[in-house]
């Protein structure tokens, strides 16, 4: 992950945090990212980072979402980063805030 790349996370970050004040991806994620993004051992692989603020339980009352910041490739092979948001919803409130090809890592 290059400068120019890191900072456009940063701006799609802010963007997709909008008003919330909780589980949206900041600068830890980020930075995260860009480490696992230099392991050889990850090249290839999809890697998508959580916000560190965890998940919520099934059971929560209320919808609730959480940030990404993913790493895949395009068609051609080429990477992308780009921040993204799902629920955070999970059994138990339990969940692995950072995967590998959809696999808990860590």
């Amino acid at each position: 992950m290059n400068k120019r790349e890191k900072a456009k996370l940063i701006a799609e970050a802010e963007v997709a945090r909008g008003k919330r004040t909780r589980r949206y991806v900041n600068i830890i994620e980020i930075e995260t990212m860009e480490k696992l993004d230099r392991k050889p051992s990850l090249k290839g692989k999809t890697i998508r980072v959580y916000s560190e603020e965890g998940f919520v339980p099934n059971s929560y009352k209320y919808q609730s979402s959480i940030d990404f910041v993913e790493r895949d490739y395009d068609a051609n092979g080429k990477k992308r980063f780009y921040v993204g948001s799902t629920s955070a919803n999970r059994c138990a409130g339990n969940g692995a805030l950072i995967t590998v090809n959809q696999r808990a890592y860590g």
